[in-house]
């Protein structure tokens, strides 16, 4: 899967209590040649489980257009963000 990934960090009224923006995550992919979209959305599933579970986290979308791939994540701010991604890596 080739995938390029972004977080920015946007400025909102309600900031999270420790005053860090909110932090969108980006992730846009293809999946390898010979993978089965109904396997990836599966799989996806399992990692919204596990984000639910995450401090910080509020909202994931997924979506598709021809071969391309587009998730995007919502975190309370950049840190719960980060501190995922080591949990997710480690699992």
């Amino acid at each position: 899967m080739s995938t390029q990934t972004s977080r920015s960090n946007t400025q909102q009224k309600n900031a999270s209590p420790d005053n860090q923006a909110q932090t969108l995550e980006v992730v846009r992919f293809h999946l390898n040649h010979g993978a089965e979209t109904e396997a990836f959305i599966e799989a996806s599933k399992a990692v919204n489980q596990f984000l639910k579970d995450q401090t910080g986290f509020l909202y994931r979308s997924l979506c598709q257009q021809d071969d391309q791939w587009l998730v995007v994540v919502y975190w309370a701010n950049k840190t719960h963000a980060e501190t995922a991604a080591k949990k997710l890596c480690q699992t």
